[in-house]
């Protein structure tokens, strides 16, 4: 079977949203291309992950938010994560208010705690966790009746919850909520993406490929530049 799709990631929460769309719409493409993350010079506009249609004339996307609505406007007719925009348009709406709740304001705040060194939970962190513990009470769902890509971007960062040293007991909707999903098989397949023995083969072509780049630009070891250079992705456009 050719190849229509083609994922270029890495394991962070924002590759994991595409990657659990993609095998909840059953559009899995192998092999999965994982970016190696110093070759920053060689791809623009340096975001991850990006997806290539190559049904669609080689068209790529990037964002994973983006990346995410394009899946769900070009490969879910049947809205198996999404709504129809016009029989469902105020479940449409309500669906990428959410989507853009946890890409602007869940994950950023989740990311940038990760890459600190702050301890404890902010307040802001917790006045987000606070508005989805809201928001599903009484719901399984954050919109409408069935899994969508609200739930799925805001799943990524959430279930991550203890690497941002936040403790879930005081969000029992949450923790039930993160417990139906995880339940569904293509999401847990798809949480798995890359797989580990791939990862493992990347990070050593990066090790190499870092080697080199530190060789031609001296000026990446002063003051953390390295560490910033090592947190750069790339995309195929």
């Amino acid at each position: 079977m050719s190849k229509s799709l083609t994922l270029y990631t890495f394991p962070s929460p924002h590759g994991k949203s595409v990657a659990v769309a993609l095998e909840e719409l059953e559009l899995s493409c192998e092999p999965w291309d994982i970016l190696a993350i110093l070759c920053f010079d060689n791809k623009r506009p340096g975001r991850s992950p990006a997806l290539v249609d190559h049904t669609n004339g080689d068209y790529a996307v990037f964002e994973s938010s983006a990346i995410l609505l394009y899946l769900a406007q070009r490969f879910d007719p049947q809205h198996k994560i999404s709504f129809d925009p016009i029989k469902e348009f105020n479940l449409y709406n309500e669906d990428i208010q959410w989507l853009f709740f946890a890409h602007g304001g869940v994950g950023p705040i989740s990311e940038t705690k990760q890459l600190s060194n702050q301890t404890g939970t902010s307040d802001e962190v917790k006045r987000l966790y606070s508005v989805v513990e809201k928001r599903l009470e009484g719901r399984e769902w954050l919109v409408g009746t069935h899994y969508g890509l609200a739930d799925i971007k805001t799943f990524v960062w959430l279930m991550g919850g203890p690497f941002v040293e936040v403790e879930l007991e005081p969000y029992p909707n949450i923790r039930a909520w993160i417990k139906r999903i995880q339940d569904r098989p293509k999401t847990y397949k798809g949480l798995g993406v890359p797989s580990r023995s791939k990862l493992e083969e990347q990070m050593k072509v990066d090790k190499e490929v870092s080697v080199d780049i530190l060789a031609k630009h001296p000026a990446l070891r002063d003051e953390g530049a390295a560490d910033q250079a090592a947190v750069k992705t790339v995309s195929p456009v």
